[in-house]
């Protein structure tokens, strides 16, 4: 390891010397003394003379070198451990360098997850604007946290159009429509069922007036599609009398597509009633 400082410091003189012939400039930065220190015990490479000079093939080349380049050359004799001190500076040196590169990146990716968690938070906020200005801003709430509410909503929604009627057959059409937007193809088979029966044609021949009231939806969301039990209560008013009947239905919702027929993004499926009877009948 002495060996090889020894030769080093050679080698950095060695380049000195090269760079200064490149140009002025870079000559007037070389000292006009060049000290270097070495460890004179380690004969013929450098040792001590016995004018207590050091001396040796090392010194001999050192001194050939600040010829060469036109300095003045002293030898300084010291111990390694002296010089070791160098190795040391240079470990720090390195040492400093990769923390301060480690901290570096750690800010750039802290300024990354930053700038991302802001953009986030950003596209939850909804601006309403009046003619270009700012009227008011309302935050957006995680779908996740409405979507049991919109699900119980969904199949509200759906019971009141297709069990409200009114004793007219356009009337019935465009609700029974806007219901089957709501559901797939087991509604229809429903409604089917009933127009085959001739519900409908009683409804209005009688002029009678259907309503529902939904009593509670009961809707499990650990599994999808979430199973969905309604229990409600349907008013059928006659001329003469009101008839109030229990309904209770299952069916399944399955995320859907929104759109203007379909708000709530659902698809009630494998719709059936499971009970409808008479629970009291009340004069007019």
């Amino acid at each position: 390891m002495k060996k090889f400082l020894t030769v080093a410091l050679a080698g950095v003189l060695a380049a000195s010397m090269l760079f200064t012939g490149c140009s002025k400039k870079e000559e007037s930065k070389v000292p006009d003394k060049l000290i270097v220190g070495t460890n004179a015990e380690f004969p013929p490479f450098e040792y001590m003379n016995d004018k207590k000079q050091p001396d040796g093939f090392d010194i001999a080349m050192i001194k050939e070198i600040g010829k060469r380049m036109g300095k003045k050359v002293e030898i300084k004799n010291m111990e390694f451990k002296s010089l070791n001190n160098i190795e040391t500076s240079f470990r720090q040196l390195r040492f400093f360098g990769i923390v301060f590169l480690c901290l570096c990146a750690a800010m750039m990716g802290y300024s990354v997850w930053k700038a991302y968690d802001f953009a986030e938070a950003q596209r939850q906020k909804i601006y309403i604007l009046d003619q270009g200005r700012p009227l008011m801003l309302a935050l957006a709430q995680d779908l996740s946290q409405n979507r049991p509410v919109e699900a119980r909503e969904h199949v509200k929604r759906f019971h009141e159009l297709f069990y409200t009627l009114a004793p007219d057959k356009a009337a019935i059409e465009g609700n029974i429509r806007r219901a089957l937007f709501l559901a797939d193809r087991s509604a229809y088979g429903h409604y089917r069922d009933l127009a085959e029966q001739g519900y409908y044609n009683r409804i209005v021949s009688g002029n009678i007036s259907q309503r529902i009231e939904v009593d509670s939806v009961a809707c499990n969301f650990d599994r999808h599609p979430y199973e969905a039990v309604t229990y409600a209560r349907q008013l059928i008013v006659r001329e003469r009398s009101i008839t109030e009947r229990s309904l209770v239905t299952h069916g399944r919702l399955r995320n859907s597509v929104r759109s203007d027929n379909n708000p709530h993004g659902f698809i009630l499926e494998d719709f059936r009633v499971m009970s409808n009877r008479d629970i009291a009948v009340y004069d007019r």
